[in-house]
């Protein structure tokens, strides 16, 4: 593994946060929930590390006061914080196509589904 430390966190105080300042402004302002993420650093270990080489910001509708049924930031927020996401085979497309008791008018069943690790 390369050992070299890449470091941005200088261009990403420079040119990127004042930026991003602006973007949040106009979000705020217009009710428009956001998140971000910016790997700045990769450390000796080859690992971005949360606050030095992992920049987050967000602005979460619920910050807002807006209501949503499928609300992804707290899953964002998880995934920084170490949480993972698997994609799990339930079955594979030729074994749902091939199913002889679908109508045609039939919803085809749901091929992969998404589970969090925590």
């Amino acid at each position: 593994m390369d050992s070299r430390i890449v470091d941005n966190n200088e261009l990403y105080k420079n040119e990127i946060e004042p930026l991003l300042m602006k973007v949040r402004s106009i979000c705020n302002e217009n009710k428009i929930p956001y998140f971000t993420a910016f790997g700045t650093m990769v450390s000796e270990d080859g690992e971005y590390k949360k606050g030095v080489g992992l920049i987050c910001q967000s602005l979460p509708p619920e910050s807002m006061a807006i209501e949503v049924k499928d609300n992804k930031f707290p899953d964002f927020i998880n995934i920084v914080n170490g949480a993972t996401t698997t994609y799990i085979r339930t079955r594979s497309l030729d074994e749902v196509l091939s199913r002889d008791d679908i109508e045609d008018n039939e919803d085809l069943p749901e091929i992969t589904k998404i589970k969090d690790d925590v």
